[in-house]
């Protein structure tokens, strides 16, 4: 599985500044889209080995992006509060709203993967603890969450290589410390412990994604494309249900151009249907363009005129009796997704007088059967 990532990528200045400036503009434009929609919150995972570039991701997503926007979680070990509780709480507080991004460096496959390693649980327990991930991970996409696993690898030599180059720099040499030693000694169990993990746990809504953490500049730019790529796809997603906007009126307005603008950009944004069942009176214009009561300037055909501009699904009903606005009503619901509820209340009609006269009949037939039969007697 790590292969791929031991191929020695590498990317040249030339090309890392010529790529840098639109990547970190297409990152900060599509930061401030999901700010603005607020549609889905975006969880990105930083693993992997020591000295793979981990903490300068961070920092550089960081960098490249709005921090103001994003929410840095880093876990030690869990304190007395978060032992009395399941072993997901202290993560799930630390979960980003929506339209906000949250890089979770360290996070809840460091326990069991290091567990694992230094042989404090079995394989058993590591299986079960990945099936755990898989649902706290399965319940946070199916609720709409983008959710991003990045692990950073360095074969063993260069891992090796790379802790040495950190520790020789004054200015590195605080970043490497006896526990990235002791992994190292363990990293061939590490290694094995850490793909079964990632086999176990990734898939098509949750993936994980393998980077060479060797060449910085292929690191930066791997992630931020990955970064870019999924937050655009997820963005375009089908919806497993249906945004509309039913507008019920029996007329229309001028839009000025500013009001049009806002109108246009939010209906294209959140990709909401629109349906307008217009509620038409004799006098009033009609809507195929087929009036011929000068009713060309009426606001009512201003506004289909402008709905029909829009970069979204748009259809008008017009609708002159109750029978027409019931039509259109079902129309629309069988064009979704899911059903739409529709109540319609009928006034009461008055059957008084029908009944009082049927009654009146068969008291008659009554009397008239009893004069008969007493005729018979006599």
């Amino acid at each position: 599985m790590f292969e791929s990532a031991e191929l020695g990528h590498s990317i040249s200045k030339r090309t890392y500044a010529r790529e840098v400036p639109k990547l970190r503009e297409a990152l900060l434009d599509a930061q401030y889209d999901l700010f603005q929609d607020g549609r889905f919150p975006v969880m990105v995972l930083i693993a992997g080995v020591d000295g793979a570039g981990k903490g300068e991701t961070v920092n550089l997503l960081n960098e490249w992006m709005d921090p103001r926007h994003i929410r840095v979680a880093a876990f030690g070990e869990p304190s007395d509060e978060e032992r009395e509780r399941p072993p997901m709480w202290r993560y799930w507080r630390e979960l980003p709203p929506k339209g906000r991004i949250g890089i979770f460096f360290g996070h809840w496959y460091t326990d069991p993967i290091l567990d694992r390693v230094y042989r404090k649980t079995k394989q058993s327990e590591l299986i079960e603890s990945t099936e755990q991930i898989v649902r706290f991970e399965k319940m946070l996409t199916d609720e709409g969450a983008l959710l991003l696993k990045f692990w950073f690898h360095l074969s063993k030599e260069k891992q090796k290589k790379r802790l040495k180059a950190l520790e020789k720099n004054p200015e590195t040499r605080w970043r490497v410390t006896k526990t990235d030693w002791r992994h190292f000694k363990l990293y061939d169990r590490l290694r094995e412990v850490a793909e079964l993990a990632l086999l176990q746990t990734g898939s098509a809504s949750a993936p994980w994604i393998v980077v060479e953490g060797e060449d910085a500049r292929y690191r930066n730019l791997t992630v931020g494309r990955a970064l870019l790529a999924a937050i655009g796809e997820f963005d375009r997603r089908a919806y497993s249900g249906s945004r509309i906007i039913l507008l019920v009126s029996d007329g229309g307005a001028h839009l000025d151009e500013p009001t049009q603008k806002r109108i246009l950009a939010g209906l294209a944004r959140n990709r909401i249907a629109l349906y307008w069942i217009y509620l038409r009176s004799y006098n009033s214009p009609v809507l195929d363009g087929t009036s011929t009561d000068g009713g060309g300037n009426a606001p009512e055909i201003a506004l289909h005129n402008f709905f029909q501009t829009l970069r979204t699904p748009y259809r008008v009903y017009q609708a002159e009796v109750p029978e027409d606005l019931a039509k259109a009503v079902a129309d629309v619901g069988r064009q979704q997704n899911f059903p739409l509820d529709f109540l319609e209340q009928i006034p009461r009609q008055d059957f008084s007088r029908r009944f009082i006269a049927a009654a009146a009949i068969c008291c008659l037939l009554l009397l008239s059967g009893r004069s008969f039969a007493m005729r018979s007697w006599t």
